[in-house]
């Protein structure tokens, strides 16, 4: 634990007597990782907050203080603290909870009798084991439900107490949070706390801390990377860096890497570059839109924006609608250079072409696998980078699976059948990279031309009037001429 490196500690009784009744003990006993996890869940007013964190860092001391200091503040109410097996509850929470509580004058100090720390003001933080009892999480009042160690709790129970029992808790109480913190667990993408992490990601309620970002020295950070088997171990990777290490035969673009994320650089050719738009169709899944340029000098493609519609209330009017706004809004008025759809609704397409004069393109079909794989060789290369407000595809990219039978893409509450991802895939396909769009005469200077005689060049003759109307600006018709004079 990281309770030996705290930013500060306060020895004077007086000191912990103050910081405890006045309810600033954080900023006595919370390490400095510890103390950005406390902030973001004070900033953060969404019902459900997630910390995927490394080993090391104090998750438990932190569920600990979390709950404690809830059930401080609001008397009365229920606090749940949930660990995954029943009997870390003993071996794991109580002696943390004490650790918590080692400051706090005794006057403070709740009471502990059977599973239950006991509050003077009538609150109580009730200890429970989600393999032995998940409904124990219910009941009245409650505040507050922290699940330890989320990612490893059966992936199917916690599915069923996210969705049956805290769900129920939060509708009764409306200022009832929940937090889940966890390293990744093993199954990688496959466990259902992924699945609320990525959730969560996109609704900004989430926080990931690395054991670089923990404070400890770094001879002890290299100690537990060698201990795990050094720093490119998946062990290591998982357990300090917080990556979602998958088997690397279902991840759909393993070649991802975080510093392909980047700001669409405009240079003074952007105006010129190639614009194209992505989609992949939907009903059941959404119908994912996403907006690039390829950078011929680059010879990257940059993706700028996505959009995403969903549900089945939609129209080709609708669609229409959304696809010219953020065309205009990124383009102004430039018309991209091609629009690619997927071909599994002609009708639509038909329509839009037909109807609403927004023509795509229908891509051809080889083997999805081959689709992806032309992918991949295009993010190896480095030829692919995509702006952080592509939230969507960015998750698509980082976590995207093929399923168990690698067959088709698996599906995901977050990120639905990874459908910004195939609309990508279906961009590169058709993606135009041999032509140079940059015009042979972009800031040349403009000069004047005669293409008469010679005898004739003083003369206003009517072939001459045609080629001035034609070639000169009116605001520089018939200006006086300059002889030198």
């Amino acid at each position: 634990m990281l309770q030996e490196e705290l930013l500060f500690r306060l020895d004077h009784p007086k000191s912990h007597e103050t910081a405890w009744t006045t309810g600033k003990q954080g900023e006595l006993i919370l390490s400095k990782a510890q103390k950005i996890i406390w902030e973001g869940f004070e900033l953060n007013k969404d019902p459900t907050y997630v910390v995927e964190c490394s080993r090391q860092l104090g998750k438990t001391y932190f569920a600990c203080f979390l709950a404690d200091k809830v059930a401080r503040e609001n008397p009365g109410c229920q606090v749940r603290l949930a660990t995954a097996f029943y009997v870390d509850i003993e071996s794991i929470i109580i002696p943390n909870y004490k650790k918590v509580l080692e400051t706090c004058p005794f006057s403070l100090k709740p009471k502990y009798k059977r599973a239950t720390w006991n509050y003077d003001n009538e609150s109580q933080v009730i200890l429970v084991g989600l393999d032995k009892n998940p409904d124990k999480l219910r009941g009245n009042r409650i505040r507050l439900i922290v699940i330890e160690e989320a990612g490893f709790v059966d992936s199917d129970k916690l599915e069923y107490v996210l969705d049956s029992v805290v769900a129920g808790a939060q509708l009764r109480e409306k200022q009832a949070r929940t937090v889940l913190i966890s390293t990744p667990p093993p199954e990688g993408q496959d466990h259902h706390f992924s699945e609320v992490a990525d959730l969560m990601q996109l609704r900004e309620s989430y926080i990931k801390l690395t054991i670089d970002q923990s404070g400890l020295p770094i001879d002890q950070i290299e100690a537990f990377a060698k201990k795990l088997g050094g720093r490119d171990s998946i062990a290591f990777r998982r357990e300090g860096l917080c990556e979602r290490v998958l088997d690397d035969t279902r991840t759909l673009i393993a070649e991802w890497k975080e510093e392909f994320i980047e700001l669409p650089p405009k240079d003074e050719y952007y105006f010129y570059y190639h614009k194209y738009v992505g989609m992949d169709l939907g009903r059941k899944d959404k119908t994912a839109l996403i907006f690039g340029y390829y950078d011929f000098k680059r010879n990257v493609l940059y993706i700028e924006d996505e959009h995403a519609m969903e549900g089945a209330l939609w129209t080709t009017i609708t669609l229409k609608d959304d696809l010219l706004k953020k065309e205009k809004e990124l383009w102004h008025e430039s018309k991209p250079y091609r629009r690619i759809s997927d071909n599994n609704n002609p009708h639509l397409i038909m329509d839009l072409n037909s109807l609403h004069q927004v023509y795509f393109i229908e891509t051809t079909k080889e083997s999805l696998e081959a689709m992806v794989n032309e992918l991949r060789v295009m993010v190896a290369n480095g030829q692919l980078r995509v702006s952080p407000k592509c939230k969507s595809l960015l998750g698509c990219l980082r976590y995207g699976v093929w399923d168990k039978h690698r067959k088709e893409f698996a599906r995901s509450k977050a990120y639905g059948h990874f459908d910004h991802l195939a609309a990508l895939i279906y961009l590169v396909r058709n993606l135009l990279k041999g032509v140079n769009p940059i015009p042979a005469d972009h800031q040349k200077p403009n000069h004047r031309a005669w293409l008469g005689g010679v005898k004739d060049q003083m003369k206003s003759t009517p072939n001459k009037r045609a080629l001035e109307k034609a070639l000169i600006p009116p605001s520089l018709r018939n200006k006086p001429k300059n002889n030198g004079f």
